[in-house]
C-alpha cells in the first residue's frame, strides 16, 4: 500500500475536545479540519434531503448533515491533491482516544493491500473492555480470511478484512486517495444523500472497498459533537453474560458461521460486503 501522507482531526471550532485530543501522545502530526456544524439547520442546501427521506423514511437530523458535509469536504480536498492514488489519509474525530497499540497496528494496516477504506474503530465497541461482548461483532461480522495486522509480538490479535451486515462509524479511518476520488466523484454525480458512515448505502455504488479492523484501536470521550443524533446504534452496547456460558458459545458459533460465509463468497470472487 502507500504512505500515510496526511493526518487530520475533524473538530468543531471552539470545542474543548480539540485541546483534549492534542493532549494525547503521538498526535503532533495531525492537522485540524474545522467541522461543519449542522445542528443549527445549516447545510440543507448542500444535502439531498428528499433522497435521504425516500431511503430512510425520515428527515435527516442536523448532526447527520453536518457530519456528512465535514467528511465529504475533507475527502474532496484529499481527492483533489496531485499525489499518488495509493497515498493514504488518516482521519479522526476529536472525541477519539487512541489505545497503546495504535501506531503499531496503523503501520501494519497501511502496508496491507486490498482495500480503499479501512475502518479502524467502531462506535459500538469499547477497546478498554472485553471486545468479545460488543454487539458490533454480530452486526458486522468479519471474514475468516481477514489478515493479521497486530504488533510483531501478537500479529493475530488484530485482523483487517471484509465484513457483512450493518456497519457504522467514521471516528477513525484510513482512506486511499483513489478511494477518496471515487467517493467524491460519486457524490458529485448523485448528490449527497447519505450519512457519512452509512457504508451499506454508498460503498458499492461508489466502487470503494471498505474493510474493518478488529478489535478497534480507539475509544471515545462522551458523545459526538459533529454528529449529535438520536440513532440508537451510536450507543455502545454489549451483552451482560458469562464468557463461558451458553450465550457466549452461541455468539462464537454464529460469528464463525458468518465469517465462513463471507470467506466462501470472497473465494468465489465476490469481495463486496452485502446485507444479510
Amino acid at each position: 500500500m502507500g504512505q500515510i501522507t496526511d493526518r487530520y482531526v475533524i473538530s468543531l471550532k471552539g470545542s474543548p475536545r480539540r485541546e483534549a485530543f492534542f493532549s494525547q501522545p503521538g498526535v503532533a502530526d495531525f492537522v485540524v479540519w474545522d467541522a461543519f456544524d449542522g445542528r443549527t439547520g445549516a447545510g440543507r442546501d448542500r444535502f439531498d434531503v428528499v433522497a435521504f427521506e425516500r431511503r430512510a423514511g425520515r428527515p435527516p437530523e442536523g448532526g447527520e448533515i453536518g457530519c456528512t458535509l465535514s467528511h465529504a469536504g475533507l475527502l474532496a480536498e484529499f481527492a483533489a491533491g496531485a499525489g499518488h492514488p495509493d497515498d493514504l489519509m488518516l482521519v479522526a474525530e476529536d472525541d477519539v482516544v487512541f489505545t497503546p497499540d495504535f501506531e503499531a497496528v496503523l503501520s501494519r494496516v497501511a502496508r496491507t493491500r486490498g482495500w480503499g477504506w479501512a475502518l479502524l474503530a467502531q462506535g459500538l465497541e469499547d477497546p478498554f473492555q472485553d471486545p468479545f461482548w460488543a454487539k458490533s461483532r454480530d452486526l458486522a461480522p468479519q471474514s475468516l480470511l481477514a489478515r493479521p495486522v497486530g504488533p510483531p509480538s501478537s500479529p493475530w490479535r488484530y485482523r483487517l478484512g471484509n465484513w457483512d451486515g450493518e456497519l457504522w462509524g467514521t471516528g477513525l479511518y484510513l482512506v486511499t486517495r483513489e478511494a477518496a476520488r471515487a467517493l467524491t466523484d460519486h457524490a458529485a454525480r448523485e448528490g449527497l444523500s447519505w450519512v457519512a458512515d452509512d457504508y451499506v448505502t454508498w460503498h458499492a455504488a461508489a466502487g470503494v472497498k471498505v474493510w474493518i479492523l478488529l478489535p478497534t484501536i480507539a475509544g471515545w470521550v462522551g458523545e459526538s459533537e459533529i454528529n449529535a443524533t438520536t440513532r440508537p446504534h451510536f450507543q455502545i452496547q454489549s451483552y451482560a453474560a458469562h464468557p463461558m456460558g451458553r450465550q457466549a458459545w452461541s455468539r462464537r458459533f454464529s460469528r464463525f458461521c458468518a465469517g465462513a460465509r463471507i470467506a466462501w463468497k470472497e473465494m468465489r470472487g465476490n469481495t463486496h460486503p452485502w446485507t444479510s
